[in-house]
């Protein structure tokens, strides 16, 4: 047996030149080699959760790598890729503004588009985590439950029914589940995620497509779409199915590289009802093709969140391209992003909510069809940019429904919506330059996001939550950065020089 510093000892030379093989092996003394480590954080990324991939390990890869396993080798890449982006964050803010103006890359992309939204997670309040066996305790990704006793954080709803004075008529199995729910509710955080997209589009001189898309006059859809965006109630007589659809089908624009399906043109400028469409003289909307997606995901506040936007846009070539678009919701902390970091970005205002608000305005304090036939005609004066009599129209029906202080309040409710956004509503004339004029893909994107954190039974800590989120943005970008991290993260641990494969 070696012992310590006698290299003339049994096995001796096995002992003097193992050890050292381990740089050139790329081994950075843990228990995984960096092949299986790749295996590992590809899973625990974007599997459903931690546990998920440990089965998906076994099932898949035969590799036996306990969850708790997982969590640290993903917590391990994690840090050092935040701390990477860190770096070159501050690198990038120390840099003089008309650096900042131009772009890094001898070529540059000629059309991007930049879109932000956010989603929910649950994040625990404070750490309860114990040590084990006097070791540091890991950063535990995910639980399975709230701990208990755990206090709520400042910001969180702490008006629980356990406050609440105990009489004879209460219900204790509803008082329980109430109080379940709200502490619950009191966990769930909001997260940041931006979409920076390369794009492919041709200008042209007029608009293209004056008409609305037989999409947005799809009865049955527009109705569910709308009831997803923002909780509106079915009309009555009101059905979600779709012929030759199911109730699955999503509804917030198609699918990531797809058009949107047909638009109508029927040579009279008018919208037509999707009962009667023509059938004749329709043609199909193209958006711009997306060639390359960027994906940045944080919990950190709005600045910090731009800044980190910013930063990647430089990075990506952006600055240079001849025409930027920058989409978003009626959210006043993106737009606040997009004066101060984006503003020579065109901003448009995403079509898909504009569409929800005219859909529940229309259809205020009126019948079904009544109601349809009323979001045909102000749907098409949107699409055509045509905001001042759409706002007028809007103005009209608060007047006609002066007895209806509902409707009237929905209507009202549309009305300053357009009127707070009308600046990023020139749809015509983003469709002449080949923008898009849709949030489609952000929305998508914090769905793919959301898969992975958000969930009843999923707490994460801050640390956990960050990492995660970056981790699996990367993963969502096509350009694929995560197969940079591997090579380099290998020869900065390692001074091990990789070899590409030959082809």
């Amino acid at each position: 047996m070696w012992s310590g510093r006698n290299w003339n000892a049994t096995a001796g030379l096995v002992a003097g030149i193992f050890f050292p093989q381990s740089s050139e092996l790329g081994l950075d003394r843990t228990e995984l080699s960096p092949a299986m480590q790749r295996k590992v954080v590809h899973a625990g990324t974007n599997q459903v959760s931690s546990r998920e991939a440990s089965e998906n390990l076994a099932a898949v890869g035969e590799l036996e790598i306990d969850q708790r396993q997982v969590q640290r080798v993903v917590q391990r890449s994690a840090r050092e890729l935040l701390e990477q982006r860190d770096e070159d964050l501050a690198r990038y803010e120390s840099q003089p503004l008309m650096q900042k103006l131009s772009s890094p890359l001898e070529t540059s992309p000629q059309v991007v588009a930049i879109s932000l939204d956010g989603g929910t997670m649950q994040i625990r309040s404070q750490s309860h985590d114990a040590s084990e066996n006097g070791a540091d305790p890991p950063t535990v990704y995910e639980e399975t439950a709230p701990v208990p006793g755990e206090t709520a954080a400042p910001d969180a709803d702490t008006s629980l029914a356990e406050d609440r004075i105990l009489t004879d008529e209460d219900d204790l199995e509803e008082l329980a589940e109430e109080l379940e729910e709200k502490s619950k509710q009191r966990h769930w955080r909001e997260f940041k995620a931006a979409c920076l997209q390369v794009l492919e589009s041709e200008q042209h001189a007029t608009d293209p497509f004056p008409n609305v898309p037989a999409t947005f006059l799809d009865r049955p859809r527009v109705t569910k779409l709308a009831r997803e965006i923002h909780n509106v109630a079915a009309p009555a007589g009101e059905t979600f199915q779709r012929t030759g659809g199911g109730e699955d089908e999503s509804l917030h624009g198609p699918p990531p590289n797809e058009p949107l399906p047909e638009a109508v043109v029927d040579g009279s400028g008018s919208a037509a009802d999707s009962a009667g469409m023509p059938k004749q003289a329709q043609r199909h909307y193209k958006g711009p093709e997306v060639k390359s997606r960027r994906v940045v995901a944080t919990r950190k506040p709005a600045d910090q969140f731009g800044r980190l936007v910013a930063m990647t846009a430089w990075r990506l070539g952006f600055a240079a391209a001849a025409r930027k678009a920058f989409i978003g919701d009626g959210s006043s902390w993106l737009w606040k992003i997009q004066r101060r970091l984006f503003s020579r970005y065109v901003p448009i205002l995403d079509f898909i909510h504009l569409l929800g608000y005219i859909f529940e305005a229309a259809h205020a304090g009126l019948a079904a069809d009544a109601g349809w036939s009323c979001y045909t005609q102000w749907v098409q004066l949107a699409w055509g940019g045509r905001v001042d009599e759409l706002e007028t129209s809007l103005a009209a029906r608060i007047e006609n429904l002066s007895e209806d202080t509902d409707a009237r309040g929905r209507v009202a409710t549309a009305l300053t919506y357009i009127r707070n956004h009308r600046e990023y509503m020139n749809y015509p004339e983003y469709r002449r330059q080949g923008l898009p004029i849709t949030s489609s893909h952000i929305e998508s994107t914090v769905k793919q996001l959301g898969r992975r954190v958000k969930g009843t039974e999923k707490f994460w800590k801050n640390e956990g939550a960050e990492g995660i989120l970056h981790l699996r943005s990367l993963y969502l970008s096509t350009d694929e950065p995560m197969n940079d991290y591997w090579p380099n993260r290998e020869q900065q641990t390692t001074g091990h020089r990789s070899y590409r494969r030959a082809a």
